[in-house]
């Protein structure tokens, strides 16, 4: 798009640019869905106008968070037209912002789960499911006095010797004692993502510090979810407490198992048990009913995969399993992308009470960056699945900086550019070359789980148990 000074004409009237936002902000965040939370009348702030200043501030390409925020400011009184009073200092909305956040997002994502469903009702459902991938992953943030205090790791026992040398073997390339303290005591946010595989936008997460339990995360967000759900997880979301609850929540999971997990064969719990039916009752969990589960062994090409399911075959057949279980690849894609791609790998906040609301306003700016986009390929007879992320990013991105010119041809507007956002192409002709760069972290081999028939002091409990249940 060709740089020129507006006119007399454009500063006066809302352009291509400026009106394509505005009906975006109203999409993602109409007033009704705020209409439950109490404001007094003489607030600077308005909840909407917040929750759209700060969905502009994240899409915005300024490095600065403080000149994101004075270039966002300069566009709202446009896009808002009846706007008479705007707060002026970048503090005070994120004063505002830290205030009402939560309250706000009780409104916000229920109504952006609403709009997926219904934009994109082709892709919701997979497989007969909802289908949800949930993982987590570390969020860099800056090493100021603040921020150390709220979100560094804590300190750990010193570890022995023996398992001293067994990570320093582990370890492919030696590190200064220096640098690995600089590394343990780096701040990070821990984020735990449940995201949803058919459209592969965000559909729930928490936020905590580093050290925070992503299964305790996973599992405060399956009691909201319903019994459509089919929970998809790699071999860290595993446990007794954990599936047990996702059960009584009549929710369904579908999850790999390795070394550290040991499930028994014929208990003679289950009324009729079929050859891949196997159970979970550790030994600490003797005086509670077994999990039944049915075991899942497929191949994905490279590597022998073992899964546990609480869905029978008839509702998820092998085959099913494991295309689904290769699809819950998309959500390292989508940290990817958030990390690399809109470049949140290290937060720009400095203050502790400012950066998760910078991580949880990106993930719903890209969500609603990504919803529209994703709606406007559509349209165009595309499927959702070839959407450009970077593309869709650079377009809100020009949009928000060029507010005040009109596009030079219909090409470069907004929607018009989101239409095509499309990803390129073309076929690897070679593999991916494995680089071993100094901070990559190396993970260790997921081996096959341990599966044991049960004993005859095994089946007994089981019986006393059962029959315990029966008299009570």
């Amino acid at each position: 798009m060709k740089r020129q000074d507006p006119t007399d004409d454009q500063k006066t009237q809302s352009t291509a640019n400026v009106q394509r936002l505005r009906s975006g902000l109203r999409e993602l965040f109409p007033k009704k869905i705020f209409a439950s939370l109490s404001q007094r009348d003489t607030a600077t702030w308005k909840i909407h106008l917040l929750a759209a200043c700060a969905f502009l501030w994240m899409a915005s390409d300024e490095t600065n968070l403080t000149d994101a925020f004075g270039s966002v400011r300069k566009i709202l009184p446009k896009i808002f037209t009846t706007l008479t009073k705007i707060g002026t200092s970048y503090q005070g909305f994120m004063d505002q912002l830290g205030r009402y956040n939560e309250r706000m997002m009780n409104a916000i994502l229920p109504h952006l789960r609403h709009c997926t469903k219904t934009k994109l009702k082709n892709c919701w459902f997979v497989a007969g499911f909802l289908l949800l991938g949930v993982d987590g992953s570390r969020v860099q943030l800056a090493r100021t006095k603040s921020l150390m205090d709220a979100f560094a790791p804590k300190k750990k026992k010193k570890e022995t010797k023996r398992k001293y040398k067994k990570r320093l073997k582990r370890s492919k390339k030696k590190q200064t004692e220096k640098d690995r303290q600089k590394k343990r005591e780096t701040p990070q946010l821990w984020l735990t993502l449940l995201w949803h595989i058919g459209t592969g936008l965000p559909y729930n997460w928490r936020i905590g510090a580093s050290d925070s339990s992503e299964r305790e995360h996973a599992q405060s967000m399956v009691a909201d979810l319903s019994n459509e759900a089919l929970i998809v997880a790699d071999a860290g979301f595993i446990g007794y407490d954990f599936w047990s609850s996702i059960m009584e929540s009549d929710i369904s999971f579908l999850v790999r198992v390795g070394g550290n997990v040991t499930l028994l064969r014929k208990l003679g719990w289950a009324t009729t048990e079929q050859g891949d039916t196997v159970y979970l009752w550790p030994m600490g969990k003797r005086d509670q009913d077994p999990l039944v589960l049915r075991l899942i062994r497929i191949h994905n090409g490279k590597h022998p995969l073992v899964l546990v399911t609480n869905v029978e075959e008839a509702k998820l057949s092998t085959n099913a399993a494991l295309e689904v279980y290769r699809r819950r690849w998309g959500v390292e894609v989508f940290f990817r992308t958030l990390k690399q791609t809109f470049d949140r790998r290290k937060l720009r906040c400095r203050c502790a009470a400012n950066a998760p609301l910078e991580l949880e306003w990106s993930l719903v700016t890209l969500w609603g960056e990504c919803l529209i986009g994703e709606e406007r390929i559509q349209k165009s007879g595309e499927e959702v699945s070839r959407l450009s992320p970077a593309k869709v990013l650079k377009a809100f991105a020009n949009a928000i900086r060029d507010y005040r010119l009109e596009p030079e041809c219909p090409e470069e507007g907004l929607w018009e550019r989101l239409s095509v956002a499309l990803l390129d192409k073309y076929v690897r002709r070679k593999p991916k070359t494995n680089r071993e760069y100094p901070r990559k972290t190396q993970k260790e081999k997921i081996h096959l789980p341990n599966i044991k028939i049960a004993s005859k002091t095994t089946k007994m409990q089981a019986n006393a148990l059962k029959t315990k249940a029966t008299v009570t």
